[in-house]
């Protein structure tokens, strides 16, 4: 009799450490399944780059003025070469002199620093006159949300403008008459336009299939524009000026498109020839 037991206790033995690997094995399967459906559904959204992030700042910073006086770190430093201000005292650039700004009137260029930190510059000169008016903002990131902490109007055309206290005050109760709230925070998911897998997978010929050229030109710089790149185009800024979503802010973002984004770029220019 116990010669025939020990057989059959390693069959059990052996039968149930097979079940067991089985088991682990249909386990393991369904959390390699599971970790794979989540990498899709994470890269099925292109990541907020720090472009997109500001952006998002700069919506609602454009559009509610309590939210835009509460982002700025007064006083902004001395009112450069402000010669025509000299008898007002001016010294500081306090809220005094700030005009509330839409983004009609931040169609300057945005330069990044950092991640950090990025610099508004307008700089508008006519000739004949030699009359030059600068305009620039520091914008910086602190403790995760977004001030101006530097600014300066500067130029002899100072008090002509927009920096005497006048005139910004009655600007600034037109403005706020304009734009009435409640404010809600403004979402951006990433992705937003009408070809978003450009920017979300590569793409293939069969995504290309059948587009025209100008369909094709509208996908490639869409991908620009959710980075917010200031276009040249007139026929490009009408179509994206349109879209709530899309902020014009840079020059250049070709450094800021990820991966995906930059190998897109040159599959659809390879179709649009």
């Amino acid at each position: 009799m116990k010669k025939t037991i020990l057989p059959i206790a390693f069959a059990l033995i052996a039968l149930l450490a097979i079940s067991c690997n089985l088991s682990n094995n249909k386990s393991g399967n369904q959390q390699d399944a599971e970790s794979v459906e989540n990498q899709e559904k994470t890269s099925s959204v292109a990541p907020i780059t720090r472009d997109m992030e500001f952006m998002i700042f700069m919506h609602r910073f454009t559009s509610d003025p309590d939210f835009q006086m509460d982002h700025i770190n007064f006083p902004l430093g001395p009112m450069s070469s402000a010669v025509d201000l000299v008898e007002h005292d001016v010294d500081d650039f306090t809220a005094k002199y700030w005009r509330l700004q839409d983004m009609n009137d931040l169609s300057g260029y945005f330069t990044w620093k950092n991640d950090n930190k990025i610099v508004f510059l307008v700089n508008d000169h006519i000739t004949g006159d030699e009359y030059e008016f600068l305009v620039t903002y520091t914008f910086e990131k602190i403790d995760g949300d977004w001030f101006v902490t530097k600014g300066d109007y500067s130029g002899s055309g100072v008090e002509e403008a927009d920096a005497t206290a006048a005139y910004v005050k009655d600007y600034n109760r037109e403005y706020r008459a304009k734009h009435k709230g409640p404010f809600a925070t403004y979402k951006y998911n990433g992705t937003p336009g009408d070809y978003p897998q450009a920017s979300e997978r590569l793409l293939n010929d069969d995504d290309l299939k059948g587009m025209s050229k100008k369909e094709l030109r509208l996908m490639r710089n869409e991908i620009m524009a959710r980075h917010g790149y200031t276009f040249t185009s007139d026929d490009l800024k009408k179509h994206f000026e349109k879209e709530l979503w899309y902020f014009p802010l840079f020059r250049d973002v070709s450094k800021n498109l990820s991966d995906i984004e930059s190998k897109n770029v040159t599959f659809i220019q390879q179709h649009e020839k």
